[in-house]
């Protein structure tokens, strides 16, 4: 079995700051954007296909919805995958029963196309260049810059030890701390706690939102925090971009986030935030930004 554990040609390693990490990968100009979309949806009217459309803008079949785990932050996923030219239907990368890669250091087309489907799932996603390789040609896979792909993505496994260790831990925390509250549990294995729940507009990932919120460890010591702080949601931990979209603004929850959807195996350099290091975080969605 072929073990990656990112993708050169299909991936990113990611850097991280703060709460934040770097994703600017993840789209090109505007003017690129609606053209490709243009050239998608022109492609999906001909070919008399009924996508949706994701938020990030590009447009999607769920073929399988499976049935098992939702892959989320640093799983590693066994995976079947193929890019399509979407010009000309020509294949030019496939992977069968035998490509592992860890979701965050995917590709960011891939990253949002696990999100989409449980084990057992398969989707099939039309995709922008912005979401793809940009205006980078990809001289070994013969794409010339600003090129769209068609990604098709078979969910065979997924592998986290970790993430078993952490639901564990928090489990026992919880059952530790039981006057905290109702904690409901999203499938990533976030667990969250509406303090205040909001029928507000819930944030999408794409949004600016202005939040205040204080982070600490299991052990309570605090690490961060802020007041009426202005954020892109791309631009923070995937705990985070879960946890902000299940309450409304004007809502405060408090997130127990696992590692995988955290900072992951390497913790967070130069804090005292550790490898695999679960996070609690307090949460006030002020308002989002227009």
């Amino acid at each position: 079995m072929r073990v990656l554990l990112f993708l050169i040609i299909v991936g990113s390693l990611l850097t991280f700051s703060g709460c934040l990490d770097n994703r600017d990968d993840v789209f090109d100009s505007n003017d690129q954007l609606i053209e490709d979309l243009m050239v998608i949806d022109e492609f999906l009217a001909d070919n008399d296909i009924n996508a949706q459309t994701h938020i990030t803008g590009f447009r999607y079949v769920v073929e399988n919805q499976g049935s098992g785990r939702l892959a989320a932050g640093f799983d590693t996923v066994l995976i079947d995958m193929s890019f399509d030219r979407l010009t000309d239907g020509e294949r030019v990368l496939e992977f069968n029963d035998d490509l592992l890669i860890v979701r965050e250091q995917a590709l960011a087309a891939v990253r949002f196309g696990l999100r989409l489907v449980e084990e057992g799932g398969s989707v099939t996603m039309y995709v922008p260049s912005g979401l793809a390789f940009g205006s980078q040609p990809q001289e070994p896979l013969d794409l010339p810059a600003n090129a769209n792909l068609i990604i098709d993505l078979d969910i065979k496994s997924v592998i986290n030890a970790q993430r078993t260790i952490d639901d564990e831990i928090i489990d026992d925390f919880l059952e530790s701390n039981d006057s905290i509250g109702q904690v409901l549990r999203h499938p990533s294995g976030l667990r969250y706690l509406l303090n205040e729940s909001s029928s507000g507009t819930r944030p999408v990932v794409t949004d600016n939102v202005v939040v205040t919120y204080e982070g600490r460890l299991l052990n309570g010591t605090v690490f961060d925090e802020g007041e009426e702080v202005a954020l892109p949601l791309l631009g923070v931990i995937e705990g985070w971009q879960i946890g902000l979209g299940l309450n409304g603004v004007g809502g405060k929850s408090t997130l127990f986030i696992p590692s995988n959807l955290a900072y992951g195996p390497n913790g967070l350099f130069g804090s005292i935030i550790g490898p695999d290091e679960i996070l609690i975080f307090d949460i006030e969605l002020v308002r989002i930004v227009e």
